[in-house]
């Protein structure tokens, strides 16, 4: 997903110029939950990889890939329908890699829009501990929490606790302070 996300962003694609993705991921993706499911129930959302690709298309934030009208929006639903997927396993490529870094996890993936293919291949996931370019910065971090956090806590929770985990975490002497802070 980083590498579509990546791609796109630094392209200006629009899920409108997109015609084909073919991704290489992870060779997990060669398992049942992944392959064959039917866009029923929250883990097939979860797993299905066209369906993550068009809520990416249309920057929908993560956290709410599977709401209920995102699940329904009928502009993924088309985008799904209209694209050419292609999964390809390389369990090799995704192996040998690791020998040298077990950290490593690489994936590609490749989009033709506007009549040219676009391609993105990284050897580290987002949000990785190393190499250190990979890592989330606070500033990641505070969006991502901010995002998910939105739904249940107001707004001067969420900047009262993303200053206390961000910027105080390690004066702090009682845990229990966040804990009071992000219940709803």
């Amino acid at each position: 997903m980083d590498n579509f996300i990546r791609l796109i962003e630094k392209n200006d694609l629009q899920a409108n110029d997109i015609e084909k993705v073919v991704v290489t991921p992870h060779p997990i993706v060669q398992f049942t939950q992944w392959q064959k499911n039917s866009l029923r129930t929250e883990e097939d959302f979860s797993f299905n990889i066209p369906y993550l690709l068009g809520c990416a298309a249309y920057r929908i934030k993560t956290s709410h890939w599977l709401n209920k009208n995102v699940k329904e929006d009928q502009r993924i639903r088309e985008f799904i329908k209209r694209i050419e997927f292609k999964i390809v396993i390389d369990e090799p490529g995704f192996g040998l890699p690791r020998i040298e870094d077990p950290v490593a996890r690489p994936s590609v993936t490749e989009v033709l829009a506007k009549g040219k293919t676009f391609k993105e291949r990284n050897m580290y996931l987002k949000g990785s501990w190393r190499p250190k370019e990979f890592r989330n910065t606070d500033a990641d971090l505070i969006e991502k929490f901010r995002d998910n956090s939105s739904k249940v806590l107001s707004s001067d929770k969420i900047n009262e606790v993303s200053q206390i985990i961000i910027q105080e975490l390690d004066k702090l002497e009682d845990i229990g302070k966040i804990i009071e802070l992000i219940t709803p």
